[in-house]
């Protein structure tokens, strides 16, 4: 398991953040097999050395393979081809749903840093003026 990223992460990740081993992906994936819904903790018991943060990096190095849920019976990890329709579209719902949050969120962040730009550039004006005007 490589349980950091290098420095420099791809799409902007944290440098922190796990980097899934092509091997643990495929062991994962043969550790779901048959097993219906497998949460994290009975995952991490049956394989030392992985964290719940590293788990999560697994089923999205996953290409599709596992899906994950956090309701009721769907909760934890399982496997797309043994999984019902239901189930695989419960997961598809949440993660689009989650990325519409994230999306929400940046254009929220990113029109209180333009207010924020325009503030700035705006007293910058301001500081300007005072300190030229007398010279004029």
């Amino acid at each position: 398991m490589n349980d950091t990223a290098p420095i420099n992460q791809p799409l902007g990740l944290p440098d922190n953040a796990p980097v899934a081993d092509p091997a643990d992906v495929e062991a994962f994936v043969a550790l779901l097999a048959g097993q219906g819904w497998l949460k994290t903790p009975d995952i991490l018991a049956r394989r030392s050395g992985w964290s719940a943060r590293y788990v999560r990096c697994l089923g999205n190095a996953s290409a599709g393979r596992v899906i994950s849920g956090t309701a009721g019976d769907a909760a934890g990890y399982r496997l797309t081809l043994e999984a019902t329709l239901e189930e695989i579209q419960r997961c598809e719902n949440s993660l689009l749903h989650r990325c519409a949050e994230m999306k929400r969120r940046v254009c929220e962040i990113r029109k209180v840093r333009c207010q924020r730009a325009d503030a700035q550039s705006d007293l910058k004006e301001q500081i300007l003026d005072a300190v030229f005007a007398p010279l004029a």
